[in-house]
């Protein structure tokens, strides 16, 4: 299965589960909501919350739109990880 597709199959599984995309320089964002992110074949457009308010959802603080070539892989967020990122 490609990246895009695993990525969309994450964003569109319901119940929804949080993930977190691991990018091949060692930076993570975590993806808490299926609200606002966008899939293409080669970017994801990533919404970033404002972590002083987590009530804000379903609206973004900031995007971040990373290209397919610099993700290395994804993984789902277990309960314990869920405070990190």
């Amino acid at each position: 299965m490609s990246l895009p597709q695993q990525i969309y199959d994450l964003l569109h599984q319901r119940p929804f589960k949080p993930f977190r995309v691991f990018l091949k320089d060692g930076a993570t964002y975590d993806v808490r909501h299926a609200y606002n992110n966008v899939i293409g074949t080669n970017l994801f457009s990533i919404a970033i919350p404002d972590p002083s308010d987590p009530d804000a959802w379903p609206i973004a603080l900031r995007t971040e739109i990373v290209p397919m070539e610099r993700i290395d892989r994804v993984e789902c967020l277990t309960s314990a990880a869920m405070g990190g990122t």
